[in-house]
């Protein structure tokens, strides 16, 4: 998220406390600016989180990206229990398709690596070959 907003000069938005009060014309192109990057920051999430309208009362760019933070970069012990809870419950239903599962599986090694939890490669590999559905059985075997 913090690449797309860097790479489209918005990131600035993200650090400022208030918007320029003078003259007018600066403050309607920072207004226009920070709306430009909440609309960055609203497409970088997963449709999925939006439908839980965290962000609905912020008002400045800044203030969404401080409500994003607090909700998802907790780093506490209760934060990586969950996050390994979730990956090791994390179960591919038949018929489903495997390239979501892979990604969904990925994601929460990266998310548990941002928080500095090592997952060794043999172990992601049984854990991913165990979220798979029983007719990936012949698979898991010859691996």
């Amino acid at each position: 998220m913090e690449d797309i907003l860097i790479k489209n000069d918005r990131f600035k938005y993200l650090s400022e406390v208030a918007p320029p009060p003078e003259p007018k014309e600066a403050y309607d192109s920072w207004k226009v600016e920070d709306s430009r990057t909440k609309a960055d920051l609203i497409l970088c999430i997963q449709p999925s989180e939006l439908k839980l309208c965290l962000l609905k009362n912020c008002l400045t760019a800044k203030d969404m990206w401080e409500k994003l933070e607090r909700t998802y970069q907790s780093k506490g012990p209760a934060r990586k229990a969950n996050l390994l809870k979730s990956l090791l419950q994390l179960k591919m239903e038949t018929g489903s398709d495997v390239r979501d599962h892979i990604r969904k599986f990925f994601d929460f090694i990266d998310k548990l690596q941002d928080l500095d939890i090592v997952m060794d490669e043999d172990l992601t590999s049984v854990i991913l070959l165990y979220s798979l559905p029983a007719n990936f059985e012949t698979f898991r075997v010859a691996i």
